[in-house]
């Protein structure tokens, strides 16, 4: 057991060192000001072009490389199926548990450290990323808990409600057994006009593994906050204006991060994705989500698999339990709905006559990382960071139409201090007309038949 304490603390060691150091690279890249810069710069169809410092990604590489040697060298080897059995029959007897007995079986989950001991610290990292967006959403409730109270109670003296009753009687939605079955139906229906319109198809057997699977693994985890929330009462008006405060209020997450002085999302979560992939660590906890080779829309989850999510789970539950009937979990927000959408839209492999169909990563991005495994870690608006870093894929060009590429810079600019070699561009262009941007899934295709669309398990 003293392994896995060692090795948990020296991941988050090195998280710890280098989160925080991203503005290293570039100015704007801490903020994310340079994401943002990377497509305004290049919505003309021009050539954007950044000077990066290369030294932090030596820096990086080299620590995380023998971190990789310590994950090896500290930790024993395990089976991921047996693991994976365990971990299953933990998250089911915590629903039973739940229903059962309430929230007072939150603890319950706790059995899923025993069975693998490494995924705390994949949870620890999970709910950090997640923290400045559930923080937002508890203030931005707590205003709209306000705002409503204060046009209740204007409508009450203009005499169009009854004042001693106006805050009691208006709409709520309780959390009970039909709002999860339809809420469920609403999420898996979403999924399938996905498939539908825009995936690249796949044979039977291997539809049903995705869409079971996907259950088992991320669904699991939604059943596991509505039952320890089931009862509480959702004031529709606070819903809908908080809903509706979340949509004009695209920019007050970066505002948390930095008033917490957290690094952008884009940030937290490509350190996060690099470490669950670690030796072993990587079998404790994110392998669930790359159990079936290649994705499909079933495959989206909150967390993305299973053994990641319990930190995330008191994030959304507690809050709850303390002021019931005021607040509610982030997962009903209008605004987490859309995001839903496209977390499936990027677990989406969209199929060459479909790329005209509204979604995020229709290049497949993020989709060629669930058959190279190792590669393709960013999310699709910060891909920079994979380029950067060296961790795009091997036939991975770009996204969005649009190509990128890493140099060293032609020469120094004036008065600078740094290396030659430490300066690197950025060129980001658009794709030249008839060019196929990403080859990984056709190349893959090639050297395993159709191995990928029938079955085929992950790395």
């Amino acid at each position: 057991m003293l392994c896995y304490v060692e090795a948990t603390w020296k991941v988050l060691q090195f998280y710890s060192k280098y989160v925080w150091q991203f503005g290293r690279i570039h100015e704007h890249f801490y903020s994310g000001l340079l994401f943002v810069r990377l497509y305004t710069e290049t919505v003309e169809g021009a050539e954007a072009r950044f000077d990066l410092n290369g030294q932090f990604a030596r820096d990086f590489n080299a620590d995380f490389g023998r971190l990789e040697a310590q994950m090896r060298q500290l930790l024993p080897p395990c089976r991921f199926e047996p693991l994976l059995v365990k971990s299953l029959l933990v998250r089911l007897l915590w629903i039973v548990a739940l229903v059962r007995f309430g929230p007072w079986a939150l603890p319950v989950g706790l059995l899923q450290f025993a069975v693998a001991p490494m995924s705390f610290v994949c949870c620890l990292l999970n709910c950090f990323s997640n923290l400045g967006g559930a923080l937002t959403h508890w203030v931005v409730t707590f205003l709209s808990v306000l705002v409503a109270k204060a046009i209740v109670g204007a409508a009450a003296i203009c005499g169009r409600l009854v004042a001693p009753t106006a805050w009691q009687v208006r709409p709520v939605v309780e959390l009970n057994l039909q709002f999860v079955l339809a809420f469920l139906a609403i999420d898996l229906l979403a999924s399938l006009l996905l498939y539908v319109a825009s995936a690249e198809k796949v044979g039977l057997a291997c539809f049903c593994k995705h869409l079971v699977f996907g259950f088992l693994n991320g669904t699991t985890t939604l059943i596991v906050v509505f039952a320890a929330l089931a009862g509480i009462q959702i004031d529709v008006a606070v819903w809908v204006v908080s809903g509706a405060l979340a949509f004009k209020l695209p920019h007050a997450v970066p505002w948390v991060h930095y008033l917490l002085s957290q690094p952008h999302a884009a940030i937290l979560y490509y350190c996060e994705h690099r470490l669950q992939h670690l030796p072993v660590v990587y079998t404790h906890s994110h392998k669930m989500h790359h159990y079936l080779h290649d994705t499909l829309p079933f495959d989206a989850s909150k967390t993305n698999s299973m053994n990641e999510a319990f930190f995330w789970i008191l994030l959304e539950t507690l809050p709850c339990l303390l002021a019931p009937n005021l607040l509610y979990p982030t997962t009903l927000l209008p605004a987490a709905w859309y995001g839903d959408w496209l977390e499936k839209a990027n677990h989406t492999r969209t199929a060459e006559d479909r790329k005209g169909f509204e979604q995020q990563d229709s290049d497949n991005f993020h989709a060629d990382h669930h058959i190279l495994h190792t590669a393709n870690f960013s999310f699709g608006y910060s891909a920079c960071l994979d380029f950067y870093f060296g961790t795009e894929g091997r036939h991975t060009r770009g996204i969005d139409g649009k190509v990128y590429s890493l140099g060293p810079a032609e020469e120094k600019s004036k008065g600078a201090e740094e290396d030659k070699r430490d300066a690197l561009v950025l060129r980001v262009h658009p794709l030249r007309e008839g060019s196929r941007l990403n080859d990984n899934y056709v190349r893959a295709t090639k050297c395993h038949g159709n191995a990928l669309k029938t079955s085929g398990r992950g790395s």
